[in-house]
């Protein structure tokens, strides 16, 4: 994951606290998506789908516009980070429900 902050710093860019966010989100998250992949395995009765898709595109959302924005400057793209964000938080709100009902069984 530190992988885009190196390329950052061999380009010439100094890799600020919005691309360590970036990388950090992105790893946590691909960690989330790794664990709703064997979640969903081991509970075939219950869906675990549409938390894989919130973490999906919020990674590409969130962290893949913060790294646009810091390669290239183009600012109008911090515009749609939020809605990585919010996909994001789908992501775990809808891992908790179904962790709900796997507990419930």
């Amino acid at each position: 994951m530190m992988f885009f902050i190196t390329i950052l710093k061999k380009v010439g860019g100094i890799p600020s606290l919005r691309e360590e966010g970036a990388v950090l989100y992105q790893m946590f998250h691909s960690m989330a998506l790794f664990a709703v992949g064997v979640l969903q395995h081991l509970f075939k009765g219950i869906s675990f789908s549409p938390a894989g898709f919130g973490f999906l595109i919020g990674i590409l959302l969130f962290s893949g516009t913060l790294y646009v924005l810091a390669i290239t400057g183009v600012k109008w793209l911090g515009a749609v980070t939020p809605i990585g964000g919010l996909a994001f938080l789908f992501g775990w709100a809808w891992l908790l429900r179904a962790l709900s009902k796997v507990r419930s069984r």
